[in-house]
């Protein structure tokens, strides 16, 4: 495959599936991973049955992320630009909040802090806690390229924010 999207929460990989996510990722090929993708290959605290293998340090290799949780579920998330917004990769952006910002229902993740060369592109903020990372770019250390974002709680397929986004990241990924 040319790209790999990553969409799954907690699951033990049949060993030569997980394998061959390894081999994808060690020869530098771009990943772009959703929502739960930063914990997809890590069982809460249970060993991985027989024949089936974990990848608990997915998040950090392939994303430069840190997951480590999650904000209560009834705050809403506010997505914006960050503060000193994007450098690089503006093109991610095309499309994406034209009207300066938007509302997830989704929880907002806790994430930071992310690997040095992870560039926020959005960020996420809830009443009285600091803001988190919600997309970003990771240059992994094969060289291959990463795109991340906690979007993906169905309700945040309403805006079409996630949509463009995901668009977008397919297309920087795949240069």
């Amino acid at each position: 495959a040319d790209l790999l999207v990553v969409s799954v929460r907690r699951r033990a990989l049949p060993s030569e599936q997980l394998d061959a996510i390894r081999k994808h990722v060690a020869q530098g090929k771009p990943v772009i991973g959703i929502r739960t993708a930063n914990h997809a290959f890590a069982l809460r605290k249970e060993e991985a049955p027989l024949g089936h293998s974990q990848w608990p340090t997915f998040d950090q290799e392939v994303f430069g992320g840190n997951y480590t949780n999650h904000h209560p579920n009834h705050l809403r998330v506010t997505i914006s630009l960050p503060r000193t917004g994007p450098t690089e990769h503006s093109d991610l952006l095309d499309g994406v909040l034209e009207n300066g910002s938007v509302v997830s229902l989704g929880s907002l993740y806790k994430v930071s802090p992310l690997q040095g060369t992870a560039t926020v592109l959005l960020t996420g903020t809830v009443v009285e806690q600091r803001s988190e990372p919600v997309a970003w770019t990771y240059v992994r250390s094969d060289g291959g390229k990463s795109f991340y974002t906690s979007l993906g709680h169905p309700e945040d397929f309403d805006s079409g924010l996630i949509e463009q986004l995901l668009v977008n990241a397919t297309k920087w990924c795949l240069k």
